[in-house]
């Protein structure tokens, strides 16, 4: 039994107010309903992913609340837990007028005893236990999902799947590499043309030619290390067109924002600009939250340590932002950002203040901050109003990004293509008279 008299103050007194929670599994979707006027949770059945039995299921919800207050309109409120059913079905809600919310599943307060009882029907009551909570206003109660829309959702699919290509390559590479090791034969490239052709000769540690089955084992892995090798290169050659042929104000052109900045690449600046900065965020203690920077005390009794950070945020962001903070005091050590006042270590600093928690310094929320600021506007002068980042910070041309005589200044596994001679200083924005892109650019 759910006491509306504690629970039913979000609903709007101008609207009958419909509360629907799912919990959602592949097999079956477990609907909890609060009708207008009931303190009685009723639980009904469907199949997982029935859309059918589902709009039935609203419908008869809607004719009940209306046939209970005939003067009011019928709303409906829903939740479910952010899972594998990903963000379809918030869609599809919100297209027929409902109001849905994504509840991130881990911020859900639990019973902690050792040996708890755990069931759809307990879970289901759990859940919509905290969403009423949360809709009357209680704080940290549940933590709401961000939603992104589907161009946003999608923009995400070429860097995630870049890292999966590198990961299988890597375990492709390193089984050819450890099957020839079992046998003697050290220092082999994988990825050379003539690498096949080569087993022919290879011979084994005691003087043995390589064994026919394995050596076909080698060749089938070969083949498919050729594969995602392939798919690799096409899927950068489609984000560098892409990137050549930026509209101001599309995320192309975001991205070559980023570039503009040295110590940021190609890679590092489609994921800054697909993970982070297609949201918005109003402070520091949001942006460390997201990366999962923010700290975890534990001060009890006579008990106080730092546990570290809490790492419950967007783990590929997170990844970006610490090594993102390194390079960047490699590259720009006359930055604010990267003063000597500012440790480089990665240890946990603590603020005076304590209002925002412990942040660890090679990831800390400012760098990713400003450079959010920064991405308000498209033009390389706008930086200027990003005080601490434009303090000093080294920018180099767009040119460089595709100039063929360039060093390298790394991030992560692919590289900003900086030409030395076109390195810009903040405090003297034009380059010399005797400056030029190359020809091929």
């Amino acid at each position: 039994m759910i006491k509306l008299d504690r629970a039913d103050t979000p609903a709007a007194p101008e609207h009958a107010t419909i509360y629907l929670a799912f919990e959602l599994s592949k097999a079956k979707w477990k609907l909890g309903v609060l009708l207008p006027g009931s303190q009685k949770l009723s639980r009904y059945t469907i199949g997982g992913g029935d859309l059918a039995a589902l709009t039935a299921r609203l419908a008869d919800m809607r004719k009940k609340a209306a046939a209970a207050v005939a003067c009011r309109p019928v709303r409906i409120l829903s939740c479910y837990e952010a899972g594998l059913d990903g963000h379809w079905l918030h869609r599809w809600l919100t297209g027929r007028g409902i109001i849905n919310h994504e509840i991130d599943p881990s911020s859900i307060e639990v019973n902690r005893r050792a040996r708890r009882a755990k069931t759809d029907r307990i879970d289901l009551e759990k859940l919509m236990r905290a969403f009423l909570a949360h809709l009357r206003g209680e704080p940290r109660v549940c933590s709401i999902v961000h939603v992104p829309t589907v161009e946003e959702e999608d923009r995400k699919r070429r860097t995630r799947e870049r890292d999966r290509l590198i990961k299988e390559c890597t375990a492709h590479s390193n089984r050819i590499k450890g099957l020839l090791h079992g046998q003697g034969i050290r220092d082999v490239s994988p990825l050379d043309r003539s690498f096949v052709k080569s087993l022919a000769g290879l011979h084994t540690g005691d003087g043995h030619l390589l064994p026919e089955r394995l050596k076909e084992e080698i060749v089938r892995e070969h083949e498919r290390l050729c594969v995602v090798t392939r798919q690799l290169k096409q899927l950068e050659a489609k984000s560098k067109a892409e990137l050549r042929a930026a509209r101001p104000g599309s995320p192309e052109a975001r991205i070559m924002q980023l570039i503009d900045l040295k110590s940021i690449g190609p890679v590092g600046g489609q994921k800054l600009v697909n993970e982070v900065f297609y949201r918005d965020f109003d402070n520091r203690r949001q942006v460390g939250s997201y990366f999962g920077l923010t700290g975890t005390p534990y001060n009890s009794g006579d008990r106080s340590r730092e546990q570290g950070i809490s790492k419950a945020g967007n783990w590929r962001a997170r990844e970006l932002a610490v090594e993102l903070a390194w390079l960047w005091t490699v590259h720009q050590p006359d930055s604010a950002l990267a003063s000597p006042s500012r440790p480089s270590h990665p240890r946990l600093t603590f603020r005076d203040d304590s209002a925002y928690a412990p942040l660890v310094e090679a990831g800390r929320a400012d760098q990713i901050t400003d450079l959010g600021r920064g991405q308000a506007n498209l033009r390389k002068s706008e930086y200027a109003s990003c005080d601490k980042l434009a303090r000093q910070a080294i920018f180099a041309w767009r040119a460089c990004a595709i100039c063929p005589s360039y060093r390298l200044a790394g991030f992560g596994t692919t590289y900003t293509r900086l030409c030395p001679r076109y390195e810009l200083h903040l405090n003297s924005r034009q380059p010399s008279d005797g400056d030029r892109p190359c020809s091929s650019w």
